[in-house]
């Protein structure tokens, strides 16, 4: 990887985005997959570049294709006013875009816009599908439900111009659909669907391909979907990112003990601060022995926040834990897990977090 370079981001901005003035210059960074940029007033954490840029192969692994089939995608961090000079003056309040193979946004690493430069089908395929496949592979990890489980078919022709609760079902429900046909079918039939349909496929045209492509019917797929089982033979994918960090061992058979700084010039940390943003993040991940009940306790500063996340299959269903200072109870499935530090990066925060094997509470 080179170091940060002068470069005018308008250059991109000229073949990918529509802008509505000049981007201001940046400096830039080539990864192996990826270019990133940020505006000079900002800083990204050390950990932040190299994730952007691992997180190409991995996306490609979740989809059953290789990096190099991808295209190589460029992501700018920009202060707020300069975000939203390039932005559609639209009622629905976001901090990311993208156009083409460049993605760009008011925070230093926003996966769900880089998610959609380097999909295909976002170029010209039906929005639910766009959306739902950026949310099915990075998912908000914020305690409880990481999908919104409701049934699809008022959403699967919703747009950017209609209400916000069909906005929110473009994401929510529309993630959650499509990490169930992901995790339950595998990515090529999904891939497959998404490059069929254009942005103004009808609802009969969506469930003719659907049926074409999954050998069954739209309706009879979403009661399975619906269902609160998890399906024989469903998948882990897809995971979230944080599920590819390192894995940290247990202290003792019954006891997971880790304390650490979230320091912002650490190559593991990645987000950033300057203007109105001051957020880092830390992942690691673990391997739970079996399923049962655990005491989990948050350790370190308070404004700190602590997530637990399956990294098991059928993704739809998971429901991640937030982990407070006060000790509380948790059935958790045997198997890997991410776990999330999130604090201020202009200062060091210390965050932390004890698993305890506590069998008196086993159901």
């Amino acid at each position: 990887m080179m170091g940060p370079r002068p470069a005018l981001a308008c250059l991109a901005a000229a073949a990918h985005l529509a802008c509505a003035c000049a981007l201001p210059p940046t400096d830039e960074v080539h990864g192996e997959h990826l270019d990133y940029a940020w505006e000079p007033a900002l800083t990204p954490c050390a950990g932040t570049i190299p994730s952007m840029d691992a997180f190409i192969p991995f996306a490609a692994a979740e989809l059953g294709l290789r990096p190099e089939d991808l295209p190589r995608v460029t992501y700018t961090w920009l202060s707020e006013d300069a975000y939203y000079a390039q932005s559609p003056d639209d009622d629905f309040v976001h901090t990311g875009n993208f156009r083409l193979a460049h993605a760009y946004g008011a925070a230093p690493a926003i996966l769900h816009e880089l998610a959609h430069a380097i999909d295909d089908g976002a170029r010209s395929g039906r929005r639910f599908f766009i959306e739902g496949l950026a949310e099915a592979l990075t998912p908000s990890l914020r305690g409880g439900p990481r999908y919104h489980v409701a049934d699809p078919r008022p959403f699967l022709t919703a747009t950017m111009a209609d209400d916000l609760d069909a906005i929110a079902g473009l994401y929510g429900t529309g993630g959650a659909f499509v990490a169930y046909l992901l995790a339950v079918h595998g990515p090529a039939p999904f891939l497959d669907l998404h490059r069929r349909l254009g942005p103004a496929s009808t609802e009969s045209r969506i469930r003719r391909v659907f049926a074409d492509v999954y050998g069954n019917d739209l309706d009879a797929e979403v009661e399975l979907f619906l269902g609160d089982a998890c399906p024989a033979g469903a998948t882990a994918v897809p995971q979230p990112y944080a599920c590819a960090a390192p894995t940290l061992p247990w202290r003792t058979p019954t006891e997971f003990f880790d304390t650490r700084a979230i320091a912002c010039d650490d190559p593991v940390t990645v987000g950033g601060h300057g203007d109105a943003y001051a957020s880092a993040t830390v992942a690691v991940t673990l391997d739970v022995p079996e399923d049962g009940a655990y005491e989990l306790r948050a350790l370190g500063d308070r404004d700190t926040r602590a997530i637990l996340a399956s990294c098991g299959p059928c993704p739809w269903l998971a429901h991640d834990t937030a982990i407070e200072p006060t000790p509380a109870i948790a059935h958790l499935r045997a198997g890997r897990h991410a776990l999330v530090y999130t604090g201020d990066a202009r200062a060091l925060a210390l965050a932390g977090a004890q698993i305890v094997r506590s069998p008196t509470f086993d159901e």
